[in-house]
């Protein structure tokens, strides 16, 4: 095989280069060509088509032997990179390879499935039996190869020689996380499973959400944040909220945008826990940053403990209530300093962007 294509090869260069080279000669009207014009127009002229002939001529070959591979004539024509060539390739991508390819995997999940002959791992020199790829290794298709690729993420690979894309598949999404302390019948099951997947919440670690632990407020505004894509923020003036910390642009996105005012006294208090009212304060802020109607609101007097509602809370929290965001704590008590857990922050998360948001 390998004896085959050299000779093609040879043969097709030579063909190319006697053709050229007697086609651009003759389209000179002097037959004594200048110093000048072989220098310039004639040498960049005769490298083009020297370059397309080759080219041309490498396709030919590895067409013939695709065609050795597949003497049926099932397999679709391919392509031949002409050098080392860096490709992004969508989630969901598959890619045949022949022999003498190879691919590198620069970033991303990718694995490979062997059809016919192997696959050599250039950085240990061993045959590799297949399965998921490791970044930043050569990996060589040998005499008589045909693989697969598949791309289980957004790949950034480098390829060299010939290949054949294959079209998509459908890549199943991760399976959302279980953890142990959120119990599959529980009421806020399903909005940490939400909170999860949307990739707005995180568990603790050691494979627990901790629903029953406070929100802290810089926690909420990460959230938000993260919702917003995270954009570019200058710093905020909060004497309690240095830069370098995991919400120190978060918070000061927030106070930009108006969403946020801390306590009035230069603080921000991003360690404390989140209490119901300020909850309201915050996604009322973030509606009306969005650009949602917040003129629907809810009395409060149905409740007894309506006159501990701080002044600057009892709008967000009509509004809150009369959205389907919070509820009372009970049928007539609203506990609006009462501090919200992190299950109660993921339902209020999930209705905010199911029904607020849509």
């Amino acid at each position: 095989m390998k004896k085959i294509i050299t000779a093609l090869l040879a043969v097709s260069l030579l063909a190319a280069m006697t053709c050229a080279s007697a086609s651009e000669a003759g389209s000179v009207a002097d037959p004594l060509i200048t110093k000048s014009y072989a220098e310039g127009q004639y040498a960049e002229s005769l490298a083009s088509t020297l370059t397309a002939s080759a080219l041309s001529a490498l396709q030919a070959v590895y067409d013939r032997a695709l065609s050795s591979l597949d003497p049926g004539g099932s397999l679709p024509q391919g392509q031949y990179t002409n050098g080392r060539e860096l490709m992004s390739l969508p989630a969901g991508t598959v890619i045949s390879m022949f022999t003498g390819g190879t691919l590198i995997l620069m970033s991303g999940d990718m694995s490979l499935s062997i059809k016919a002959g192997d696959v050599v791992d250039a950085s240990s020199g061993k045959v590799f039996t297949g399965g998921e790829l490791k970044q930043n290794v050569r990996y060589v298709c040998v005499e008589d190869t045909l693989v697969s690729f598949t791309a289980f993420s957004d790949c950034a690979v480098i390829m060299e020689g010939s290949y054949r894309p294959d079209g998509t598949v459908v890549i199943p999404k991760p399976p959302t996380p279980v953890f142990d302390d959120v119990p599959a019948g529980a009421w806020y099951a399903e909005a940490v499973g939400y909170a999860v997947e949307k990739g707005i919440m995180d568990g603790v670690g050691g494979g627990r959400f901790s629903p029953t632990a406070d929100t802290t407020r810089a926690q909420l505004v990460t959230i938000l944040y993260r919702l917003e894509n995270e954009p570019a923020v200058a710093p905020a003036d909060f004497t309690d909220v240095p830069s370098g910390q995991w919400y120190s642009n978060a918070v000061s996105w927030a106070a930009a945008n108006g969403i946020v005012g801390g306590y009035g006294n230069g603080t921000f208090g991003p360690m404390n826990a989140l209490t119901r009212e300020q909850m309201a304060k915050i996604l009322y802020g973030y509606a009306q940053y969005k650009g949602v109607d917040v003129s629907v609101t809810a009395g409060l007097g149905g409740y007894r403990d309506a006159s501990s509602v701080q002044s600057w809370a009892v709008e967000p929290m009509g509004w809150a209530i009369a959205s389907g965001l919070i509820s009372g704590t009970s049928p007539d008590t609203l506990s609006p300093a009462g501090s919200s857990v992190r299950a109660q922050t993921a339902t209020v998360l999930m209705r905010l962007c199911e029904n607020i948001l849509k």
